[in-house]
């Protein structure tokens, strides 16, 4: 689908001809449609005195229920490119969005976001100086034929948390919103997304290109939580989707959300002036924009394992303490710091228990990285534990009876200790359907025993030699 001409763009009401009717083909909307929706919006900015601090609203009417005319609340403003429109909401730093409050982004470690996300950019990050950003399309694919909608920023101000929530009323105001958007983020310190470096940053870019605005995400740290969220918690719950994140983490339900997949239709039928239910997709934008903030909390408290409170020790975080003592040592492990990063892989798997498949898989990484930071005995009980047990046939326990021949041979020097678990690994392999990659043949597995008793042979032959010339020199 061909965007609208740039004199179009850029005419604002003024603009070229515009249809009368809008549909996904062709998201057309009337001049006088236009003019109305402004001057509701400036007649609204004359008597308003500013947004008003307040809990978070719910929508006035149920998700299925179309309302008919212009949504609430916008108001008019002019940019450098033209008119646009937006909602602005307030909310006091102690609002509660689930069980956490706005505010309680203060006191955070930053670090958890550069470690988990392996982006050293966001050591610095200030979670109140950054804009929060979540957008609404009519699709998932980039380029002209895909619309940005609605862009939802917010930001700590003050006392307060605000937020933005930029409305593309028709085809002329897109020039002139995507600059507003743009100057909003380019003022921050850092982006905060979920899911927005796959997808709300390049939806964002590519209209930017093609109206001429300028991308403001070049250099500014982008605090992407889906990565770092499903780094921590993958697999704890059903999914990684923001609203199961939010009621598990945060024990937020939402009530009279509209699904996000009805967004695209809400926004076509307005621009047709057909009843629509773009109320439902402003209270959906919002929600998103919140769930940014407290999850950005939740995710900077990682390294803590709780969130400030009233005990004395603070607040469990919600979660599972074992996969996140997990995630945090594997992510310590790439970043380099290894010691640390073997703690807290040791804590995550004392946490999970013995039994299951995971458990195993745990045992083996943990096992592999002693062996490679050098710590024998250590690895070499943590590989003696993944062959003990009702479990011990499985791959992994094949790779352990190999790992401790490696062991025996190279790091003890016990060329004879090698081949009888070369042995046992021998006997495991037979009838056994590996579940785990990289498992040795029975061909390998031959090989290597062979090769070790001609090792151990010869180095028997060398003892029996040096005690024979030991006992000739005392003669």
């Amino acid at each position: 689908m061909r965007g609208p001409r740039r004199d179009q763009r850029h005419g604002g009401r003024d603009g070229g001809t515009v249809s009368s009717a809008g549909s996904p083909g062709d998201p057309g909307v009337s001049r006088e449609r236009i003019a109305r929706l402004l001057g509701r919006g400036a007649a609204r900015a004359k008597t308003d005195s500013g947004p008003r601090a307040q809990s978070i609203p719910a929508t006035e009417s149920q998700p299925g229920t179309h309302t008919s005319g212009d949504p609430v609340d916008l108001e008019e403003s002019v940019g450098p490119a033209g008119d646009y429109l937006a909602r602005c909401t307030e909310f006091e730093r102690d609002t509660l969005h689930g069980s956490w409050r706005l505010g309680e982004v203060d006191g955070l470690d930053p670090g958890a976001f550069a470690l988990l996300c392996g982006d050293a950019s966001l050591a610095d990050l200030d979670p109140e100086r950054a804009v929060y950003l979540d957008t609404e399309t009519t699709g998932l694919s980039g380029g002209a034929g895909t619309w940005v909608f609605m862009v939802g920023l917010g930001w700590f101000e003050g006392g307060a948390f605000k937020v933005w929530q930029g409305f593309l009323g028709g085809p002329e105001q897109e020039a002139a919103l995507l600059a507003e958007v743009a100057r909003r983020i380019a003022d921050a310190q850092a982006v905060v997304s979920f899911f927005g470096k796959s997808f709300d940053r390049h939806r964002l870019e590519d209209k930017m290109r093609i109206v001429g605005v300028d991308s403001p995400f070049e250099g500014l740290p982008h605090l992407d939580l889906y990565h770092p969220m499903r780094r921590v918690n993958g697999g704890q719950f059903e999914n990684d989707r923001l609203q199961t994140l939010e009621r598990g983490l945060l024990g937020l339900e939402r009530e009279q959300d509209l699904p996000g997949s009805m967004a695209p239709e809400a926004w076509f039928d307005y621009l047709a002036e057909r009843p629509h239910r773009l109320e439902g997709v402003f209270h959906h934008n919002l929600l998103d924009v919140l769930s940014l903030v407290t999850l950005t909390a939740h995710l900077g408290f990682t390294l803590a394992e709780q969130r400030p409170g009233a005990g004395k020790g603070g607040e469990a975080l919600a979660g599972c303490p074992a996969r996140r003592a997990w995630a945090v040592g594997r992510a310590l492990w790439t970043s380099g710091q290894r010691a640390e990063a073997l703690e807290w892989m040791g804590r995550g798997l004392d946490r999970l228990g013995e039994g299951g498949e995971e458990c195993r898989d745990w045992q083996w990484l943990l096992a592999e990285s002693l062996r490679l930071e050098g710590r024998v005995d250590a690895a070499r009980a943590a590989l003696a534990a993944l062959t003990r047990g009702k479990a011990a046939r499985d791959g992994l326990a094949l790779l352990a009876h190999e790992a401790l021949a490696k062991l025996h041979e190279h790091a003890l020097g016990d060329p004879d200790g090698a081949a009888e678990w070369t042995r046992e690994a021998i006997a495991l392999r037979v009838g056994l359907t590996p579940r785990a990659s990289g498992v040795p043949t029975p061909g390998d597995l031959e090989h290597r025993l062979e090769r070790l008793t001609l090792k151990a042979a010869a180095a028997r032959e060398e003892v029996a030699r040096r005690q024979q010339q030991s006992t000739e020199h005392v003669q």
